[in-house]
């Protein structure tokens, strides 16, 4: 039953990553119709249908996580600074760059494969908590209790003569 249930999450998936892939083919075929390119043209004519692609893949094989991360990077790297005293703008202003070419953000979703409502919602989330993790996981420990964790097996390791793996007897180089 576990079998093929995973079978059809992996083929549900492919799928996804299928449908994903020709989409931002349809999109390279009829551009992004922007005028943020080399003198007034497209963005998408900057760049080659293997290039989006090659990128997209690597995006693919990401974890969801993982992209959220890159994707949020971008966005604190690429988002204005909004200047003190003036008016909130309901949609700030985005100057993406890919490969120091200026992109609009229909060609910025298509790079990464990401929907536009999952695009705003890391931007909802990186204007509330910045660049960090969404959500620990409910059995994560906190860092402080980590940290004590980790001084106390040590400390353990130092009084009893326990060694540790991978450590020599008396030579106290942390490289090793």
């Amino acid at each position: 039953m576990e079998e093929s249930t995973r079978v059809e999450m992996d083929c549900n998936q492919m799928e996804k990553k299928e449908s994903i892939i020709a989409n931002v083919q349809k999109f390279m075929q009829d551009g992004c119709r922007c005028r943020r390119g080399l003198e007034s043209s497209q963005c998408s004519d900057q760049f080659t249908e293997e290039t989006v692609l090659d990128n997209l893949y690597n995006c693919l094989e990401l974890s969801h996580v993982e992209l959220d991360l890159v994707v949020l990077a971008n966005i604190q790297a690429f988002m204005a600074i909004e200047a003190i005293g003036e008016k909130r703008k309901r949609s700030p202003p985005y100057s993406f760059l890919y490969r120091s070419q200026p992109i609009c953000t229909e060609m910025f979703l298509n790079l990464y494969g990401i929907s536009k409502s999952r695009f705003q919602r890391l931007v909802d989330h990186d204007q509330n908590h910045c660049i960090s993790l969404k959500r620990l996981p409910h059995n994560a420990l906190p860092l402080d209790v980590a940290e004590d964790i980790k001084n106390f097996l040590s400390n353990y390791a130092d009084e009893n003569a326990v060694l540790l793996p991978r450590r020599i007897p008396g030579f106290k180089n942390e490289d090793i």
